[in-house]
């Protein structure tokens, strides 16, 4: 099964495979065996009162409310949270959807750069999950950084390790 094509997994179409083909990905062996050049430890939670300036870091909030502002034509989407601590506002720039992609009230978990700016914790271009996701892939545990390729990113490719993984009923041992 390892030798089949990265085109069974469900979600890969031509455009998915052209990405994989640059890092020199046709199999779903060649993907199990693109290995990550680090781990970063995203399962230490801290409120938005201790989140320091610069530090990326993992934190629980509740969503507040979504916004969205254009600058010079650009898209501003931002995202108020808010703990038991402290508020905290997420940013994305050309990301629209950003500002109404969670209700008020939903619970998420944040990893990101904090930026200190004005009394205000931002984070800018963060990764969002519901908290009641139940099988985390990008926050709140140990996350794999693979080496990506442009049009191709870390989310999507963890996703397509996942699927990879899960579409395995038996992986042959390879250590003598």
């Amino acid at each position: 099964m390892t030798d089949q094509s990265v085109q069974t997994l469900k979600g890969v179409g031509a455009s998915t495979t052209a990405r994989l083909d640059r890092l020199g990905i046709h199999t779903i062996g060649e993907l199990l065996e693109h290995f990550p050049l680090r781990y970063e430890d995203r399962t230490q939670r801290k409120n938005i009162i201790e989140l320091q300036h610069g530090e990326f870091t993992t934190f629980t909030a509740t969503i507040v409310r979504g916004e969205l502002h254009q600058v010079k034509g650009k898209s501003i989407a931002r995202v108020s949270v808010r703990d038991n601590t402290g508020q905290a506002l997420l940013v994305w720039f050309n990301q629209p959807y950003r500002a109404t992609a969670w209700k008020p009230a939903t619970e998420v978990t944040v990893y990101g750069r904090v930026n200190r700016f004005l009394d205000t914790v931002q984070i800018e271009a963060p990764e969002v999950e519901t908290a009641t996701q139940a099988e985390s892939l990008n926050t709140a545990r140990i996350v794999p950084v693979y080496p990506l390729t442009q049009g191709l990113g870390a989310r999507a490719l963890r996703k397509l390790m996942a699927a990879a993984l899960s579409a395995q009923q038996f992986l042959p041992e390879t250590i003598p």
